[in-house]
């Protein structure tokens, strides 16, 4: 159904160019009042655009979330949140807490740590023909590294 809508399409924040709406969310200060409006309308939107893309489309649903768009996730069969940088800076994969997006609400990260042939999965995704690929970290070595694998 879609990808960071908020930050992409026109209407859900203020700005009509994509670098205006880049320069809102990088500062917490000033997108902190705003989330809950854009909150509300993310919603109301993906819960009529699921509804147009179930009657359209036989294969499973999904999206890709900003943090700040508190999705409700109810209605999808895959999700996905751009939420496992530690920072920009980095880049490195951590799975990471939002709880200033979220407004202290209880994170849905899970606890327990995942494993493929001895790493630790970060992130899990599955790509449109079936197959998944691993964001995956070597213990040992610290080391990121992506794995496409069938059915994992």
């Amino acid at each position: 159904t879609g990808s960071e809508l908020s930050l992409f399409t026109l209407g859900f924040l203020p700005g009509e160019r994509l670098e205006e709406r880049l320069a809102l969310v990088a500062d917490p200060l000033r997108v902190r009042p705003m989330i809950a409006e854009v909150r509300a309308r993310i919603n109301d939107f993906l819960r009529r655009a699921v509804d147009v893309v179930r009657a359209r489309f036989g294969g499973k649903v999904s999206y890709a979330s900003l943090p700040l768009e508190g999705v409700d996730w109810a209605p999808f069969d895959i999700i996905s949140t751009d939420a496992a940088y530690r920072t920009a800076k980095s880049r490195a994969w951590e799975p990471i807490e939002l709880f200033e997006w979220r407004g202290g609400a209880t994170p849905r990260i899970a606890k327990t740590t995942e494993t493929f042939e001895d790493q630790i999965v970060i992130k899990r995704e599955v790509l449109p023909d079936g197959r998944t690929k691993l964001i995956l970290k070597d213990p040992a070595s610290g080391d990121y590294t992506d794995r496409i694998v069938s059915g994992a």
